[in-house]
């Protein structure tokens, strides 16, 4: 059998393709899912609960819908991709688990977090801005977020402070005076 060559052809509608990494925002991004992984990871209780096999720590996502949530698909694949370099790199201190989710199964995946005799983090760091017809799904999941002590909300959004603060710059007037 030497000399065979496997070779496999991918087709890929260019258009659909998003080098997500090269967005303006998804450093920034990134760094505020990271931050917020480090800042559960290193706190006290639950490092003891990781220990007694009693903690967790998961990042979870909102499946979008393929029509209007292109970038929430490949910042999903990006941040894993990313989350777990920096973890062999050691600048991420724990190695979360990835759980997506249907918007509509999302409050009973979130009752995860509230396991008695656990100590249990979550960071929800992806949303689409629209499945369907609803263009509140962001707002949405916000408030079912709200219910919990234990999760930060991450995901990347147009009413973000950075969006609010360097709008001007954004749409090409220059840096904000």
């Amino acid at each position: 059998m030497a000399g065979l060559v496997k070779t496999t052809n991918v087709h890929v509608r260019s258009k659909d393709f998003v080098d997500i990494r090269k967005e303006i925002w998804y450093a920034q991004y990134l760094s505020s899912i990271c931050d917020a992984i480090n800042s559960y990871a290193t706190k006290k209780k639950f490092l003891k609960a990781v220990k007694d096999n009693k903690g967790g720590l998961r990042v979870f996502g909102v499946e979008g819908d393929i029509r209007f949530g292109i970038r929430t698909k490949y910042e999903w694949i990006a941040l894993q991709e990313d989350c777990e370099a920096a973890f062999l790199q050691g600048t991420l201190k724990y190695r979360p688990t990835f759980v997506r989710v249907k918007f509509e199964d999302l409050e009973d995946e979130l009752e995860w977090l509230e396991k008695s005799g656990k100590v249990r983090y979550g960071v929800l760091a992806s949303c689409p801005s629209q499945i369907g017809d609803d263009v509140r799904i962001m707002d949405k999941v916000r408030d079912i977020c709200s219910e919990y002590d234990n999760i930060s909300v991450n995901f990347s959004s147009g009413d973000n402070v950075v969006n609010g603060l360097f709008q001007v710059a954004h749409l090409g007037g220059g840096a904000a005076e």
